[in-house]
C-alpha cells in the first residue's frame, strides 16, 4: 500500500510539474500598438524659378527644374581649345526654351546671365547664330565638368548649366538664372 500511496504522489507531483511548465510556454495574446495621432500633412513648398526668360518674348516664362526636366532632354559637351576645361551634360535646347515663350519680331539679341550675387557675368549671341550655329546649346541640370585647374566640378548645388558645344569659354555661363531678349 505504501508503494501504492508513493506512486498516487509522484503521480499527482508529476502532473503538477507538467500543468506548470506548460502554463510558461504560452505568450499572452500581443496588446496592439497605440496608433499615432494624426499629423497634418505639410502643405508643399512652391517650386521656385530656376531660370526666367524676359524681354522681347510674347510671353515672359519663370521655368522651374520640373518644367526644364518636362522638355526634351539632350547631350551636349564642350572643351576648350586648350583641352584642359570641359563641360558635359544633359538638358533642353536654348532654342526650344526660347519657343515656349515666342520671340518677338524685331529681336536680334539673346543675353545668357549667371545673377548670383559676387558671382554675376552675362554673355551676348546674336538670335540669329543661337537658331544656327549655337542651336544644339543646352541650359544642363545635369552636368559635371573639368575646371582650368584640372579639377572635377559637378552639379551638387543645383545650378545650372549653358553648354555651347560650339562656342568659346565666354558661352559657358554656369548658375544661369535669366536669359534677356532684345
Amino acid at each position: 500500500m505504501r508503494s501504492l500511496k508513493a506512486l498516487a504522489i509522484l503521480t499527482i507531483f508529476f502532473a503538477s510539474s507538467m500543468t506548470l511548465a506548460m502554463s510558461g510556454c504560452t505568450s499572452p495574446a500581443p496588446t496592439p500598438a497605440p496608433t499615432a495621432a494624426p499629423t497634418a500633412t505639410p502643405a508643399p513648398t512652391p517650386a521656385t524659378a530656376a531660370l526666367s526668360i524676359t524681354g522681347m518674348v510674347n510671353t515672359p516664362k519663370n521655368f522651374t527644374l520640373d518644367d526644364l526636366n518636362g522638355f526634351t532632354q539632350h547631350y551636349a559637351a564642350w572643351q576648350n581649345q586648350a583641352g584642359n576645361s570641359t563641360f558635359n551634360g544633359t538638358g533642353p535646347y536654348v532654342v526650344d526654351l526660347l519657343n515656349a515663350t515666342g520671340t518677338k519680331a524685331g529681336a536680334a539679341n539673346v543675353t545668357l546671365e549667371c545673377t548670383t550675387p559676387g558671382n554675376t557675368f552675362s554673355n551676348t549671341v546674336m538670335l540669329a547664330d543661337l537658331n544656327s550655329k549655337y542651336a544644339n546649346s543646352i541650359i544642363a541640370y545635369n552636368w559635371t565638368g573639368l575646371n582650368k585647374q584640372g579639377v572635377v566640378v559637378t552639379n551638387t548645388n543645383h545650378t545650372l548649366q549653358l553648354i555651347v558645344p560650339a562656342g568659346g569659354g565666354k558661352n559657358q555661363v554656369g548658375d544661369i538664372t535669366l536669359i534677356t531678349v532684345s
